[in-house]
């Protein structure tokens, strides 16, 4: 990641960055609770809240392994695992 042994983030690096400064800057919707579990990226929680808000109903979110990191078919895998949780 960004600032290991002072180099400069990567492109990818340099993005995830942006994202998360970005959605911080929304607002936490009233009245919403977060179960407990695995979540995904801090970054997509507070998007996540709006939709379950909005819906009016409980919103899942899976924890999906990232690329490059993991590479395929980890998050082919995490998809399944998923839905499997839903059915």
């Amino acid at each position: 990641m960004a600032g290991h042994r002072g180099e400069p983030p990567s492109e990818l690096d340099a993005a995830r960055i942006q994202a998360e400064q970005i959605h911080p800057a929304a607002r936490e919707p009233e009245g919403v609770t977060r179960g407990s579990g695995p979540a995904s990226a801090p970054v997509d929680r507070r998007l996540v809240d709006h939709i379950a808000k909005a819906a009016g109903a409980p919103v899942p979110v899976p924890d999906f392994r990232r690329a490059p990191e993991h590479k395929y078919p980890a998050q082919v895998d995490d998809a399944e695992a998923a839905f499997n949780w839903l059915s």
